[in-house]
C-alpha cells in the first residue's frame, strides 16, 4: 500500500493497495475487509460500478454507498471513505485544502479523454466554491507509458480533440510503436486549468507491486481510498 502523506496535513487520507493488501474487486469482499481493519477504517465505504464515463456522483449523506455508472465522487463528509478500483487506470485524489471538500477518480484513458479530472474540479467550483489555487491534487500509480502500446487511430482521436499544448509528450513513438502517457495527460491537463500542487507517482501497475489488467487479463483491482482522517 502506498499513502500520499501530503494529504495527511490536512486531515486526509488517500491510499492505494497493492498485491500484498489482496484483491479489492467486488467479489472479494473478505480481502477488502481485512484491509479496511488493518487501516482502521470505520467509515460507510461509498463504490459505484465503473463504466469509464466521466460521470460524478456528490455524496451529501451516507444512506445510499452504492451507485450505477460512476467514476468519481465527490463529499464533505467525514463519516464516509471513497472507494475506486483500479488494475492500470489511474485513481485521481482531489482535496480542497481550504474547504476540505474531497474527491476521488477512476480515469482510463475514455475517462481521460472525457475529462473527468476537470469535470470535477467544474463541479467543485459550482457546488462548493473551490479555488482552484487552493486544490491538491495526486495522480496515483497506473500503468507508464512504455508499457501502454496504441494504435494510430487512437493516437489520431485525441489530437482531433486537444491541442499541442495538452498532448505535450503524451505520445512516444519507439520502434514503429506508439504509446500514450495517462499519467502525463492528466498532468498537462490539470497544469492548463491553472492547478499548481501536482503530485505524480512513479509507481507504475504494469511493472510494480499491483494488479495488471493489461499484463494479466483478469478481474483483480487495487483499491483507491481517501477519507477524512
Amino acid at each position: 500500500m502506498i499513502a500520499f502523506k501530503k494529504f495527511e496535513d490536512y486531515g486526509v487520507k488517500a491510499l492505494f493497495s497493492d498485491k500484498d493488501d489482496g484483491d479489492m474487486s467486488f467479489e472479494n469482499i473478505k480481502s477488502r475487509e481485512v484491509f479496511l481493519k488493518k487501516q482502521d477504517i470505520d467509515k460507510n465505504i461509498i463504490y459505484a460500478k465503473q463504466t469509464h464515463s466521466k460521470n460524478i456522483k456528490i455524496i451529501k449523506n451516507d444512506k445510499e454507498n452504492y451507485f450505477e455508472d460512476i467514476d468519481g465522487f465527490i463529499t464533505n463528509l467525514d463519516n464516509v471513505a471513497l472507494f475506486t478500483l483500479h488494475a492500470d487506470c489511474l485513481p485521481i485524489y482531489i482535496l480542497d485544502k481550504q474547504s476540505k471538500v474531497i474527491s476521488l477518480l477512476h480515469s482510463g484513458w475514455k475517462g481521460s479523454y472525457q475529462e473527468i479530472v476537470k469535470e470535477s474540479i467544474y463541479l467543485l467550483e459550482k457546488n462548493f466554491n473551490a479555488k482552484r489555487n487552493n486544490l491538491l491534487i495526486a495522480i496515483g500509480p497506473g500503468i507508464d507509458v512504455l508499457n501502454y502500446e496504441v494504435q494510430k487511430d487512437f493516437e489520431e482521436k485525441f489530437r482531433e480533440k486537444f491541442d499541442n499544448n495538452i498532448l505535450k509528450d503524451v505520445f512516444i513513438e519507439k520502434n514503429n510503436k506508439i504509446y500514450f502517457d495517462n499519467k502525463k495527460f492528466n498532468y498537462n491537463l490539470l497544469k492548463n486549468l491553472g492547478i499548481k500542487d501536482i503530485i505524480i507517482s512513479k509507481e507504475c501497475t504494469y511493472n510494480g507491486n499491483y494488479f495488471s489488467f493489461r499484463r494479466n487479463k483478469d478481474k483483480k483491482r487495487n483499491g483507491a481510498f481517501l477519507f477524512y482522517m
